[in-house]
């Protein structure tokens, strides 16, 4: 009778692994895609449990929330009438279409922030450019930022991100520039 035991044992086992190596979920707040041999098989926006193939199919999961880009050190930009500045922004940003996101950036939210990096600062530099330092500053902000975004957000839909908002939090003179005024 005892021999009988460690086999049932064994096999049990066994079956447990297999089963939850089968099983996975996702959550409200992810989407997730499956990978059949390296290449993209199926692309999960449904929240739940579901099923994969053992050994041969894995599954990654991408947080489908709003996600904030912070600028560590504020980027300067010259106005209008070469006059330097120095901005101080951030990026509300989430992903909308998983499986661009993933074939454009490898799914790495840190290539996501270097584009988002790059596109914002090359759209702060144009639309900087193009005012002047008292239209920057005064109440024609708001309609900076707005333009910002709109160009922002068309140019990384390509990357499967939408961009939410961009915010100046700061503009200042460079500190060579105030001591001078």
């Amino acid at each position: 009778m005892m021999k009988a035991v460690g086999p049932v044992v064994a096999v049990l086992i066994v079956v447990i692994l297999l089963i939850s190596g089968t099983l996975f979920t996702v959550d409200q707040r992810q989407n997730a895609i499956v990978f059949q041999l390296g290449q993209v098989k199926e692309v999960i926006t449904k929240p739940g449990l579901n099923f994969k193939i053992p050994l041969v199919q894995n599954v990654r999961l991408f947080d489908m929330r709003i996600l904030t880009y912070d600028d560590a050190e504020p980027l300067r930009f010259l106005t209008q009438g070469n006059r330097p500045v120095l901005v101080d922004s951030f990026v509300k940003w989430r992903i909308v279409d998983v499986q661009q996101y993933y074939v454009s950036v490898r799914g790495e939210e840190f290539e996501a922030a270097r584009r988002i990096r790059q596109t914002v600062s090359g759209t702060l530099r144009e639309q900087f450019g193009v005012r002047t330092l008292h239209e920057v500053v005064s109440g024609q902000r708001d309609a900076l930022m707005s333009d910002v975004q709109k160009l922002v957000d068309q140019d990384l839909k390509r990357i499967g991100v939408e961009i939410i908002d961009v915010r100046l939090k700061r503009v200042d003179l460079p500190q060579e520039v105030s001591e001078s005024v």
